[in-house]
């Protein structure tokens, strides 16, 4: 808050005067839905909002996510200079609350994979071969944080004497053989 504070009365423009004393923020998601199956979105389809569409930052996610992250001038984009670790904090905390909803969402009655179906697999590779290497770091701040919550938030559902639970990733086995 001290930094962003000290920015926006440097008045660089970049700051807007809404994150003056910033301690709060909201991260949102949505896709689609059929019945209780979600529907990801196709990745061309998908860009970051912050509260308006920031149309060129697309990160090949197959959901919308909406969050406080400061954007360009223009709002086309997110600011994105290694000056900007609010954007970058903010993307943690998206990748946190990611987990979340998903696990939300399962509780709501979805169907399981098609909820799973969102998650996505943003390898280094996969990451270059779209064009997404200018968000690098931001990705995988959002994987950081989404692995994090990962450990800590029993997900996975699980039928145990006809009692529907969840459990932490790492007490599940899962054996397709």
């Amino acid at each position: 808050t001290e930094s962003l504070n000290e920015r926006i009365e440097k008045e660089d423009g970049k700051i807007p005067e809404k994150y003056r004393d910033f301690r709060k923020t909201a991260v949102g998601f949505a896709c689609k839905k059929d019945g209780n199956k979600l529907i990801g979105l196709e990745e061309t389809d998908t860009c970051l909002y912050c509260y308006l569409p920031a149309k060129n930052a697309q990160w090949g996610l197959r959901f919308l996510m909406n969050t406080d992250m400061i954007p360009t001038g223009p709002r086309d984009d997110i600011e994105v200079g290694q000056d900007m670790d609010i954007n970058r904090e903010i993307t943690k905390i998206a990748g946190e609350q990611f987990v979340k909803w998903l696990k939300d969402l399962l509780i709501e009655g979805y169907d399981p994979a098609s909820v799973f179906d969102l998650i996505p697999f943003l390898t280094e590779k996969s990451r270059a071969s779209a064009g997404l290497t200018r968000y690098k770091d931001f990705i995988e701040k959002f994987e950081e944080g989404f692995y994090s919550e990962l450990k800590n938030t029993p997900i996975i559902p699980s039928t145990t004497g006809g009692i529907l639970e969840y459990k932490k990733v790492e007490d599940v086995l899962y054996d397709t053989t």
